[in-house]
Formats: C-alpha cells, structure tokens, sequence
C-alpha cells in the first residue's frame, strides 16, 4: 500500500509542474483568467487527476491482492466457499 501513496504523490506532483511551466510562460494568458480563475483551474485539475490515480492504484491493489478472486467465486444463494 506504501507504494499506492508515493505513485499519488509522484503524479500528481507532475500535473502541479505541468501547469505550473505552462502559467510560468503564460500559457494561460490568452485565456483572460483572473488569478483565482488560474487557482481554480489547476487546482482542479491536480485534484481530478489524483482522484483518477487514486482510483487506477486501487483497482491494482485489490486484484494483486486477490480480494476479487474472492468476490467472483461467491454465490449469493449458496453462501462463500470455504
């Protein structure tokens, strides 16, 4: 799981530096966004992209842990197998 945590944080510090190089040589400039516009955009991007990570890191978790093995061999009527 300890691997999960630094894969968020490696990402998105990358987004961050992405949108930070493009601001530094106003890239955002012909857009005519405020500043707080410029927050919001790169806030919300930074925070929809580590929650798509985060939900990507997870899915790999659960299967290498085996937990979805477990879930496809359940059989609702007949109950969990041994």
């Amino acid at each position: 799981m300890r691997w999960v945590v630094m894969f968020l944080g490696l990402c998105s510090g990358l987004v961050a530096v992405a949108a930070l190089t493009l601001w530094a040589f106003e890239g955002f400039a012909t857009w005519n966004l405020s500043v707080m516009g410029v927050v919001a955009l790169v806030a919300g991007s930074a925070l929809t992209a580590l929650l798509a990570i985060g939900l990507m890191a997870l899915v790999f978790h659960s299967h290498r842990s085996g937990h979805d093995e477990a879930a496809a061999h359940d059989d609702p009527f007949a109950g969990p197998r041994p």
